[in-house]
């Protein structure tokens, strides 16, 4: 079933299992975390005074000096921050998506419901 997905219907065969798998939960935090990077980068991008890329490319730099030297320093804070927001999201969302990974992988995720019986709770 979870090998029929866009991705995993090629992963399969080379033995790699991206759902439910330490893969599957990178790619999880990833993808939530990605939106805090955009929104601090993208308006430092926009903001960013073209005179400067040209001024580097009169004086001699390509393209990648260019964004090493100009481009790069600018967006270091914005990237930092961005990374900081989406790795404080990722570590307050591992617990539900770790607890949701292993419930259904392996039924090692049967633990919360061992724990409500002992408590008398289930």
């Amino acid at each position: 079933m979870l090998s029929n997905g866009w991705l995993g219907q090629y992963l399969e065969p080379l033995g790699i299992k991206i759902a439910f798998g330490p893969l599957g939960v990178l790619v999880a935090l990833v993808f939530i975390g990605l939106p805090f990077v955009v929104r601090t980068v993208q308006p430092v991008l926009q903001d960013l005074d073209s005179e400067l890329e040209e001024a580097a490319t009169c004086l001699g730099a390509d393209r990648w000096q260019t964004f090493r030297h100009v481009i790069l320093p600018m967006l270091q804070p914005a990237l930092m921050t961005g990374f900081a927001l989406a790795f404080a999201r990722a570590v307050g969302e591992y617990g539900s998506v770790i607890f949701i990974a292993r419930q259904y992988s392996d039924g090692v995720g049967d633990y919360a419901a061992d724990d409500h019986q002992q408590a008398g709770t289930v």
